[in-house]
């Protein structure tokens, strides 16, 4: 596949509606666009990855089809969208990683009923072609970027301010890119890398902006993190670009019972730093020393992996945030002295005891 560079004139007298990384969630795409009382007078943009890793991709790509026919909706193609793409298209690919177990295609296959005993990947794949052609052209043709002349959309990066300079995957998959990328003449919106693995101190599941180089990141983990979520980010005015931001996470609701002090020192582990060493095992937990920085900490038992003789965690913080008898927290875990919760897109822990 090529890069593919569509140019639109945004309107400035309509609202702007940005979400990133969908990865199948239907009903939370679904909830968000109600909570915002999206409606044909506004402009939305998806930023890539509407499918895989969530249980309804088929019905995230059926309902973005459907939307773009009677609203103004701009999409632009994401990795998980490509690969998708790619295996269909490439026999010897589909032979490699074609999978009926999850994801688009395993929707597809429940759908029209193909049975588990066909084993003939080319069989597979023609009647994936033969079934669902429209749904796999329209991911096929989305652009790698949108342009417009207030920001730039693309899934993953871009490296090179002139557009027609940059490269079809590095554009789809390239990582920590507001670290990599040069200053930016207009801002450049992106999903693929969630922006809780930027985070060393607290761990912030909401879109960054970068003001100096003029990036906008709004991946908020959906799918990809156990606490993550699904960011849809509202801007009134084009001028200013100031933001808005509402989320849905699988996180569960309960009301703050007891006043709690934020934590004077803290860290969180990102992926990308997260090798550790476990210093000692305990009962209701592992003490464990971060490589990178050596700062030393406790997380769960189950917590910590192994690959290679090395030990990693998954994203860990010892944040307490800042709370308030009667503060509403989505909880993500429980253990024996506390929760680890989430308020307003900000991750940390609240104890159980004042």
């Amino acid at each position: 596949m090529s890069l593919v560079i569509k140019k639109i004139e945004l309107n400035t007298d309509k609202r702007l509606l940005c979400i990133s990384d969908v990865h199948g969630n239907l009903e939370g795409l679904k909830k968000l666009l109600a909570e915002a009382n999206y409606s044909k007078f506004d402009q939305l943009v998806v930023i890539g990855d509407l499918v895989e890793k969530g249980p309804d991709s088929l019905g995230v790509v059926r309902y973005l089809m459907s939307l773009e026919k009677s609203n103004e909706v701009y999409i632009v193609q994401g990795n998980c969208d490509w690969s998708i793409v790619a295996v269909i298209d490439d026999i010897e690919l589909a032979k490699k990683y074609l999978d009926l177990s999850e994801g688009i295609i395993s929707e597809m296959a429940r759908e029209i009923n193909i049975k588990p005993d066909i084993t003939d990947v080319e069989e597979i794949v023609k009647l994936l072609k033969d079934n669902f052609s429209a749904e796999i052209n329209w991911l096929r043709n989305l652009p790698t970027i949108i342009d417009t002349q207030y920001v730039t959309f693309v899934h993953a990066g871009i490296m090179e301010k002139e557009l027609e300079l940059n490269d079809y995957s590095s554009c789809l998959s390239v990582r920590l890119f507001e670290e990599n990328a040069p200053v930016f003449d207009k801002y450049v919106m992106v999903g693929h890398y969630p922006t809780a693995s930027y985070c060393e101190a607290i761990t912030d599941c909401n879109p960054r902006i970068n003001k100096e180089k003029k990036i906008i990141s709004i991946d908020g983990g959906n799918g990809v993190k156990t606490e993550g979520q699904l960011n849809l980010v509202i801007i009134n005015n084009l001028a200013t670009m100031e933001l808005e931001n509402i989320y849905v996470d699988r996180g569960t609701d309960i009301i703050a019972t007891h006043n709690q002090k934020e934590s004077e020192t803290y860290r969180s582990i990102p992926w990308g730093k997260h090798e550790v060493i476990v210093l000692e095992e305990l009962l209701n937990g592992k003490y464990i020393q971060q490589v990178s920085s050596g700062y030393k900490m406790m997380v769960g038992i189950d917590d910590v992996y192994y690959v290679d003789d090395k030990s990693y965690v998954v994203d860990s913080t010892d944040y307490h945030l800042p709370i308030t008898k009667g503060d509403v927290l989505g909880v993500h875990k429980e253990t024996t002295s506390g929760y680890l919760v989430k308020k307003n897109g900000i991750l940390g822990w609240y104890d159980k005891q004042g």
